[in-house]
């Protein structure tokens, strides 16, 4: 398979809009990158600020949240434009060493699986930033819901009431091998929820270029929903960030941490959203014990936006 080349150098250069690729012409094993990259000062005290996560380990030490090492987004849209089409089914981190703001990182995207499920078309990407050394930063997954091929609204049950819940507020504690199964952590309410889509210009996006968005409220609203969507990681992010850094510390969720997560449900902007974790499950590791943490997000009506699952090394 031919290594494909970059399209766009610039970020001012990629349209906003871009259609996205038929379900035929997708390539599993297509390899796309690498690709450097740096997140700027200004550009990382916008998300802080954004997510409302004021965390010395990102805000004075200048560490990068998941979504600035997440280089999916950034690796396909110097090939294809940005993909604000798509709907996100899932995503996945794991994190093996932090990166700081100003560093030269390198990532690679390969596509590594697409079926059909339930009428939609889905695509599986696997993300891998590294250093200028070659070290692994941050591996990261992603199920895309393409939808270039799709008319009229969405079909809509997708379980977000099918999962078990919990009501008990819990505790703000660090995390320990002693704790047991079950335990509930401090349980965060966050809002209004922001809106942070990749590539934000000063000044809003033009409305003569952004019109088929599903981050726009007229392109979603014929998909079915409200309005215009936040992206998931960030919702996933703004509700769980500041609870998982807390109870692993940074330390341990930036070197051996894990996090999946499914979308249950739509985040519109202005929601106030609820994050939960309690722990799962607990497995001996490297001379230490990796806690597992169910999680959820749910907005204040209980409905379920997203549900997974966050774990790290404990010494």
């Amino acid at each position: 398979m031919a290594q494909p080349k970059p399209v766009y150098e610039r970020p001012e250069d990629m349209p906003v809009d871009s259609p996205g690729r038929r379900f035929a012409e997708v390539e599993v094993g297509e390899r796309l990158g690498p690709v450097e990259y740096r997140i700027k000062p200004s550009t990382h005290q916008k998300h802080c600020d954004l997510l409302s996560i004021h965390l010395p380990w990102f805000e004075i030490f200048w560490n990068l949240f998941p979504w600035e090492m997440d280089c999916g987004a950034r690796v396909v849209s110097r090939y294809r434009g940005r993909q604000n089409q798509d709907l996100e089914g899932f995503h996945e981190y794991e994190f093996f060493k932090p990166a700081k703001v100003g560093q030269p990182v390198f990532g690679e995207v390969v596509t590594v699986d697409k079926y059909e499920k339930r009428g939609r078309y889905c695509v599986v990407g696997a993300a891998e930033l590294k250093d200028e050394n070659g070290e692994m930063l941050c591996r990261s997954t992603h199920e895309g819901i393409t939808l270039a091929e799709h008319k009229g609204e969405l079909e809509r049950g997708l379980g977000e009431k099918d999962e078990e819940t919990w009501q008990d507020l819990g505790d703000l504690v660090k995390a320990s091998p002693d704790l047991p199964v079950g335990f509930v952590l401090l349980t965060i309410t966050k809002g209004p929820c922001p809106m942070r889509v990749s590539g934000f210009a000063k000044g809003g996006w033009s409305r003569e270029k952004w019109k088929d968005n599903i981050h726009e409220d007229a392109y979603a609203k014929g998909l079915g929903y409200r309005g215009g969507l936040v992206e998931g990681p960030i919702a996933w992010e703004f509700a769980l960030m500041e609870s998982l850094v807390n109870f692993f510390g940074p330390e341990s969720f930036f070197t051996t941490g894990k996090a999946r997560n499914k979308t249950c449900g739509p985040v519109y902007v202005g929601d106030v959203l609820v994050g939960k974790a309690r722990i799962k499950e607990k497995s001996p590791e490297d001379g230490g014990v990796r806690i597992v943490l169910d999680t959820r997000v749910e907005k204040l009506d209980g409905s379920l936006v997203r549900i997974g699952t966050a774990s790290a090394l404990v010494k």
